[in-house]
């Protein structure tokens, strides 16, 4: 039997009150109730999109975490770079060689980056 596909489509029934009216003509100067509907479905799609993200990004953890996806700075960033590591998985298997680009404070970025997947630097067991 086939599952039917879930409707995107939601039916957003607001009551405009008077507070209301006032908060969308204050904001965007919406004068009509036609107006502050349409702000109110382009507001709602925005939060909806954002949750969305949010969602994918907290969905995305693990050892196939892109690098770029951790929010890391343009130093570590372009070490890992340098270096061709693509993933946290990839991250954390690689063996740091004491130098003047993987710096304790880039090291300490990466390790605190990697907690949240559950994953250590390898060394760091």
């Amino acid at each position: 039997m086939k599952k039917p596909k879930p409707n995107p489509t939601v039916v957003l029934r607001v009551e405009v009150t008077p507070e209301l009216r006032a908060v969308y003509l204050y904001l965007y100067g919406y004068r009509t109730i036609q107006e502050i509907r349409s702000g109110l479905r382009k507001d709602v799609e925005l939060v909806v999109r954002q949750a969305i993200h949010d969602h994918a990004r907290r969905v995305a953890t693990g050892p196939d975490t892109r690098v770029d996806d951790l929010e890391l700075s343009v130093r570590a960033a372009n070490l890992l770079q340098s270096l061709g590591i693509r993933t946290a998985g990839d991250l954390a298997e690689h063996r740091f060689l004491p130098s003047s680009y993987a710096t304790k404070k880039v090291l300490a970025e990466y390790r605190a980056s990697l907690a949240p997947l559950g994953l250590k630097l390898r060394g760091d067991e």
